[in-house]
C-alpha cells in the first residue's frame, strides 16, 4: 500500500517498475546474508529490519532529550538539495533548542527567527527541501552519544565491530557517519554513498519515506548533463530512459533501521520531525572496493585520527609529535 504521506504521484508508465522494500526482523547473519547481500547477481537489496534497535540504549532518545541534553550547542542547519538550478546552498547557524523548537513547531517555509545566516543564499525554497541539521560524532559534545548505540549489528557480521576499543568507533569520525535532526521535507539529492560502503539509517524518531535503485540502473538515473534525477518530480523529456529502473519504496517509521547494500542510489524524505543515526560500514562482502577507496584518501583518513581524542594520543608522543614505526626486530 502506498504511503499517504510521502511525495507519490500515480504510477505511470513513465515510471520505473516499483518494488516495496521488504520489512524483516529475527534473521540469522546466513538468511540475511543469502538474501539481502548475494542477492540479484550479487547486488543484494534494500531491507528494513524493525528490530534492529531493540538492545541500543539510543532507542529512548526523543528530541526533547537533545534539548535539554545538548539545546545549548550551536548548530549550523543547511538546504542542500541541488534540485534546484543553479545550486546554492542555504543554511542558518542557532542553538540546537532553538532548531529542534523550529522543528517540532515552527514555520518550515521560513528560516527560524533569531538563526544566523551563514551562505551567501538565505530564501528557502520547496525545491531544495527544509533546513536539515547532522553532523558527525566526532564533535567532542557528542562523543559520550558513541557509547548508547553499536555498531555490532545482529543480523550482518560488520568488520568494524569486530576491532577493539576505540578503533571500533573510529568509523563514527568519517565525515559521513553521522546525526540527523530534521523536519518534514527534509531530504538531499539521490545519490549513492562514498567508497562503496554498506549504509544504514537508523531511525529512533519519526519516518523517513526512501526510494533506491540497483547499482545497475545508474546510466538511467542521469541527464545528459550527468544531473541526477529527482525521483518524486521529474521531467520525462529529461530523463528518458527512467522508466527502464526498478524502484525500491518504503517508509522507515521510528525504533527501525534501513539497510542498503554498496553503490544502491537513493533519495530519503523526511515526513515528520525525526531524530536518526547514519553509518557506514564493510563486512567481507564489499571490503575489496571499500579498503583501496579508504587507503586511496591519506590525508582524509589521518584527519580522522587526529580528531578523535584517545586514538590520537595513541600515535602522538607527549609533545604531539607523530610517533614514528617501530623497527622491525628479529626473532
Amino acid at each position: 500500500m502506498t504511503d499517504p504521506r510521502h511525495i507519490d504521484p500515480s504510477p505511470s508508465a513513465l515510471w520505473p517498475t516499483r518494488v516495496p522494500i521488504e520489512r524483516v526482523s529475527g534473521l540469522t547473519r546466513d538468511e540475511f546474508e543469502r538474501r539481502f547481500l548475494s542477492s540479484n547477481d550479487g547486488a543484494g537489496a534494500p531491507v528494513i529490519v524493525t528490530d534492529a534497535l531493540a538492545r541500543w540504549k539510543a532507542k529512548d532518545w526523543t528530541l526533547d532529550h537533545f534539548r535539554r541534553r545538548f539545546g545549548e550547542a550551536r548548530v549550523r542547519a543547511w538546504c542542500r538539495s541541488s534540485r534546484r538550478k543553479p545550486y546554492q546552498p542555504v543554511g542558518y547557524e542557532m542553538p540546537l533548542a532553538t532548531y529542534i523548537d523550529y522543528v517540532e513547531r515552527g514555520d518550515l517555509s521560513k528560516p527560524p527567527a533569531g538563526a544566523t545566516p551563514v551562505s551567501d543564499a538565505t530564501e528557502l525554497e520547496s525545491a531544495m527541501g527544509t533546513l536539515y541539521w547532522y553532523e558527525n560524532l566526532a564533535r567532542p559534545e557528542f562523543a559520550p552519544l558513541l557509547e548508547e548505540f553499536d555498531n555490532d549489528l545482529y543480523f550482518i557480521d560488520n568488520l568494524q565491530a569486530r576491532l577493539a576499543g576505540d578503533w571500533k568507533r573510529a568509523i563514527f569520525y568519517f565525515p559521513f557517519s553521522n546525526i540527523f535532526i530534521g523536519g518534514p521535507g527534509t531530504c538531499v539529492d539521490m545519490h549513492k554513498d562514498y567508497w562503496s560502503s554498506h549504509t544504514v539509517i537508523a531511525e529512533i524518531v519519526g519516518a523517513k519515506h526512501a526510494i533506491l535503485f540497483p547499482p545497475g540502473d545508474e546510466a538511467y538515473l542521469h541527464n545528459a548533463s550527468g544531473e541526477p534525477v529527482d525521483p518524486r518530480n521529474f521531467d520525462p523529456a529529461e530523463y528518458p530512459e527512467y522508466a527502464n529502473c526498478t524502484l525500491y519504496e518504503g517508509t522507515l517509521e521510528g525504533g527501525e533501521m534501513l539497510f542498503m547494500p554498496p553503490n544502491w542510489y537513493h533519495d530519503v524524505l523526511g515526513l515528520e520531525p525525526s531524530l536518526a543515526i547514519g553509518m557506514n560500514f564493510f563486512t567481507v562482502h564489499n571490503i575489496g572496493e571499500y579498503l583501496p577507496n579508504l587507503l586511496s584518501y591519506p590525508l582524509q583518513l589521518y584527519s580522522v585520527l587526529e580528531k578523535h581524542p584517545t586514538l590520537r594520543a595513541q600515535l602522538h608522543d607527549a609533545e604531539g609529535r607523530l610517533l614514528p614505526v617501530a623497527p622491525a626486530t628479529n626473532s
